[in-house]
């Protein structure tokens, strides 16, 4: 049972590891991303100022001309799909100008390395422009836009001058960056793991070993409470069959020994269970049966009890049911099911049995018209020694019925949920898959 303590404790150890790898990871991306492009964003500035003096003199930067020593175009570059030997930003050159008008028209001839289509696009941001990303003929560029004034006669004339920057490189080392983080992050998660079931199990070993004492003591307990109350009930027994000297009051407190005697040897056998199923050492007993005529069976011998109590019991049983389960083990189950359901339904109510196939499974359900459950109550009917509220039930249990229920049907691989509403009665279903391979000849 201890596998999935260490599961749930590897499993938070790595989601804290993984948070904090994501935390610091994402903030140290951040950082460096940001500082790349701030020092893109600096040295386009810083050589766009010589650009600027000179657009300023009204003279024609040396940037948009052709550059002395031409160099081929990559081709993704070319302009009408033919090779041109000019430098351009769009291949990682160290960066390009544009001067304009305020009503968008150019102040100077457009770079040869732009075409109209990339004209009109740059258009549209004809107004001063803090740096931001665009991209040109799918290659990423950064955009500044710094407006200018230009003295001309005495009259001074604005214009705009726009700055491209290739930032292929900086995007590139973010993607290195990224996928290297991305990388870091789960080789620390996975590192995180493997450590995490070493210490899971260095911190369970004295929580085993308490636990396995615990259990240890329960078993030898039952085992060894279970001989005296033997003895008791054998002899209160036989006093209840010898009763001629004995006066009424007498009668009546060994019969209160009988049937105390018969609990608390139910409890012993309930305990016994469950310290073995605690152990791991509980087997089932999977046998060929037919689960139709096993049901069908319970439903017989459950009768009488709901005939004393005044319950109609109701039997839908489908025909042909076979599989391989531990019959015994389903007998707890289903008559701990509805002595649960007895207990909790009034005069005249009605408790329903019913045994389906569902797919390759088998379902049954216990339903009654009893008092029902309040939602609280829905999420503890499965711990040890829970007993709902004992003034709603025409008796008393021990509380550990529903728990031994739950582990047979987990046991043979089935789920049991439960459905129920105050004042409306409940609703349990037990699914179990069938194993026809394990038959008995």
């Amino acid at each position: 049972m201890f596998w999935r303590t260490r599961w749930r404790l590897v499993l938070w150890n790595s989601i804290v590891v993984a948070g904090i790898l994501a935390i610091f990871s994402i903030s140290i991306y951040s950082f460096l991303s940001v500082q790349l492009i701030n020092n893109a964003d600096r040295n386009m500035i810083i050589q766009l100022q010589p650009v600027l003096q000179t657009v300023q003199s009204g003279k024609k930067p040396p940037s948009l001309a052709e550059p002395p020593h031409p160099q081929p175009l990559h081709p993704q570059g070319r302009l009408d799909g033919q090779q041109r030997t000019i430098v351009s930003p769009l291949n990682g050159q160290p960066l390009g100008v544009i001067v304009w008008r305020p009503d968008g028209t150019l102040a100077f001839p457009a770079p040869k390395y732009l075409t109209s289509s990339d004209i009109r696009q740059l258009k549209a941001f004809v107004r001063p422009v803090r740096p931001e990303n665009i991209t040109i003929e799918q290659q990423p560029v950064r955009l500044v836009v710094i407006p200018v004034s230009v003295n001309a006669g005495g009259i001074s004339r604005p214009l705009l001058v726009m700055g491209l920057r290739n930032i292929g490189g900086v995007l590139e080392t973010l993607r290195e960056l990224r996928w290297i983080t991305i990388t870091g992050i789960v080789l620390g998660v996975a590192i995180a793991i493997a450590i995490g079931f070493i210490l899971a199990d260095r911190a369970l070993v004295p929580i085993r070993k308490a636990w396995n004492r615990q259990v240890q003591f329960v078993a030898d307990a039952s085992h060894e409470l279970r001989t005296p109350l033997a003895s008791i009930q054998a002899n209160s027994e036989w006093l209840l069959g010898h009763t001629e000297d004995w006066t009424d009051r007498q009668v009546h407190t060994i019969h209160g020994i009988f049937s105390e005697s018969k609990r608390l040897s139910r409890l012993l056998d309930h305990l016994l269970t469950l310290a073995r199923s605690d152990a791991n050492t509980a087997q089932l007993v999977l046998k060929h049966t037919d689960i139709s005529a096993l049901t069908r069976e319970i439903a017989e011998q459950f009768a009488p009890l709901c005939e004393a109590s005044e319950i109609a019991l109701k039997v839908n049983v489908a025909e042909g049911i076979e599989g391989s389960i531990d019959p015994e083990r389903i007998r707890q189950v289903l008559f701990n099911l509805l002595d649960n359901a007895r207990k909790f339904t009034e005069k005249n109510g009605q408790m329903t049995l019913s045994c389906s196939m569902m797919k390759r499974s088998v379902q049954w359900e216990v339903s009654d018209t009893g008092i029902g459950m309040k939602p609280d109550e829905l999420t503890r009917i499965f711990d040890r020694f829970y007993q709902g509220d004992a003034s709603r039930s025409q008796a008393s249990g021990m509380g550990l019925g529903l728990s031994i229920v739950k582990w047979i049907v987990e046991a043979h691989g089935g789920t049991l949920h439960v459905r129920s509403q105050e004042g409306q009665g409940s609703q349990f279903t037990v699914l179990i898959p069938l194993r026809t391979q394990n038959r008995d000849s």
